[in-house]
């Protein structure tokens, strides 16, 4: 429990540090949490595919802490709902497409190219 709250803590900051830092960069694309979002998956698909598992004490550290606090789905979800409240439909299709798209082919790349180096 004290792994996943430590991880936590530091996935969180790491993700407030980055979409702090992005403010202001990003265009008419919410770019700052599909980044995290993103970089998340492909982190996960790393570790597993170098064999790390959820259920030791490291996984547990890394997966659900750092990288569960890292990603963020439900912030993932209010921003599609903005780009629909604003009727911005064809970017919320392809903001939707690129997120859930890319986090699948990122973990599976980050599976891959961690399955490699072992």
């Amino acid at each position: 429990m004290i792994s996943i709250l430590a991880g936590g803590f530091i996935g969180t900051l790491l993700r407030y540090s980055t979409i702090e830092r992005m403010k202001g960069r990003t265009s008419i694309f919410p770019s700052a949490v599909l980044f995290v979002n993103l970089g998340g998956s492909f982190l996960i698909g790393l570790m597993a595919g170098i064999g790390l598992n959820a259920a030791s004490q490291e996984g547990r550290f890394i997966f659900i802490g750092c990288l569960g606090a890292f990603t963020t789905f439900s912030t993932f979800g209010v921003e599609a709902v903005e780009l629909w409240k604003a009727g911005k439909l064809r970017l919320l299709f392809l903001y939707l497409l690129v997120s859930l798209l890319g986090s699948v082919v990122l973990c599976a790349a980050g599976y891959g190219l961690g399955h490699m180096a072992v």
